[in-house]
């Protein structure tokens, strides 16, 4: 049930303990009602660890998260962008950015090895098109994140 009352919290910084700390406590004043807040996300991103407690303390929330990314969502952001509920919006400027894979190499590689991980990195790239077409529709399914993520 909607009051009419815009519910919002801007998060617009590096993911770092300070700066989650704080999203934490501008989220927490909103439990007083199951309303909706909608979070608007502009971030480049920042300690992944953070974005794993940032999942934990959204699903213990008693409303749920509408995510809206704007301008930048890179990195770890695009994450906590995912991770922010069921619905997830985005301005047809945002920009995601997601890290390619990083392999690392104990001994020379053979050509087999090389030709397995250029394949990877091509399906990589093929979902990652798809993860922005989805975005450019204006909405992701937590499904198609999850196939991406695989």
């Amino acid at each position: 049930m909607d009051s009419g009352v815009l519910r919002a919290v801007w998060f617009h910084d590096d993911l770092d303990s300070g700066s989650m700390a704080r999203l934490y406590e501008e989220l927490l004043s909103f439990n007083d009602s199951s309303d909706p807040v909608n979070l608007f996300i502009d971030s480049f991103g920042g300690d992944v660890t953070q974005v794993v407690t940032y999942y934990e303390f959204v699903r213990a929330l008693q409303f749920p998260i509408r995510a809206i990314a704007m301008h930048e969502c890179e990195s770890a952001a695009v994450d906590m962008f995912m991770f922010s509920g069921s619905e997830r919006l985005t301005l047809p400027s945002t920009r995601f950015l997601l890290h390619a894979p990083q392999y690392c190499s104990e001994s020379s590689e053979s050509v087999p090895r090389l030709k397995s991980t250029l394949t990877r990195f091509e399906d990589y790239y093929s979902r990652v098109e798809e993860l922005e077409r989805a975005a450019v529709c204006g909405k992701l399914a937590v499904e198609d994140w999850a196939r991406f993520r695989k």
